[in-house]
Formats: structure tokens, C-alpha cells, sequence
């Protein structure tokens, strides 16, 4: 499954319990922007509880209000906070990263 045709999200992301998910990257392949003109607890981004994610590649996300929160995923996917950093996020964030076990 893939949404080739998702550009831009007007309120925020949140990625939760998606079973056999290992790409956010590969799934919306042409995502260039959340504007998080509403939020989830003050996030545009939420990544929790993803036992398969092996990268997160959104590099080319730009989040224009909004926190982003990876919560509650393997310790063993620890690197992907590395690729979440080069989502350009363009004001004050906290980027929130508990439960890694």
C-alpha cells in the first residue's frame, strides 16, 4: 500500500500499531509538507509503538508547526532518530523520544 498522491497534510500525522510497517518513506512517497494547523498534544508527527519500522525517510517533509514525538518503538530501531533529524522542521520544536527499551 502506498499514497503516491498525499502531498501535504493540513493537521498532523500520527503513526500507531501499523503491523508490518517498515518505510513512513515508502508509504507517502511524494509527502512535502504537514502544516499542523491542528495538533495531537502539541505534535504535527507522531511515530509509537512500530515493532517493523526500519527508517522513517521523510527528508523532504517540511512541518511548519508542531512537535515531533517517536514513542514506544525497539530500541534495536534506535537509528531511525538519526534520519527523523532531517526533517526540516521550520520553527522551535522538541523532538519527544520515550520508551525506547
Amino acid at each position: 500500500m502506498t499514497f503516491p498522491e498525499l502531498r501535504e497534510i493540513t493537521s498532523f500525522l500520527l503513526v500507531n500499531r501499523v503491523a508490518g510497517l517498515r518505510s513512513l518513506g515508502r508509504l507517502f512517497p511524494n509527502l512535502s509538507i504537514i502544516r499542523g494547523e491542528n495538533l495531537f498534544l502539541n505534535y504535527a508527527l507522531v511515530i509509537a509503538h512500530m515493532p517493523n519500522l526500519m527508517e522513517i525517510n521523510l527528508s523532504s517533509v517540511t512541518i511548519l508547526r508542531g512537535s515531533v514525538a517517536i514513542a514506544w518503538n525497539p530500541s534495536k530501531y534506535i537509528y531511525i532518530i538519526l534520519l527523523l533529524l532531517e526533517i526540516n522542521i521550520s520553527h522551535r520544536s522538541i523532538l519527544n523520544i520515550t520508551g525506547m527499551i
